[in-house]
């Protein structure tokens, strides 16, 4: 695996737990996750940009640290 498939994996699993949370609860996070890719952020790296309902943005970059063995 590497930081753009990792990338792709956390969207996935994030776009799973807020329809999960939308048809469970009243209050649902209203998540929206994007790649940088997909948001338009200027840089090579990978990573999610993570809005919430009320405007709040997040940005977090995946950085590979070691390969597996």
């Amino acid at each position: 695996m590497n930081e753009r498939d990792l990338q792709e994996e956390l969207i996935n699993l994030l776009e799973c737990n807020d329809a999960l949370e939308a048809a469970s609860t009243d209050l649902p996070l209203g998540l929206l996750a994007q790649s940088f890719d997909s948001a338009g952020v200027m840089t090579g790296s990978a990573g999610l940009v993570l809005t919430l309902r009320d405007g709040s943005e997040f940005q977090i970059t995946i950085v590979q640290s070691r390969e597996a063995r």
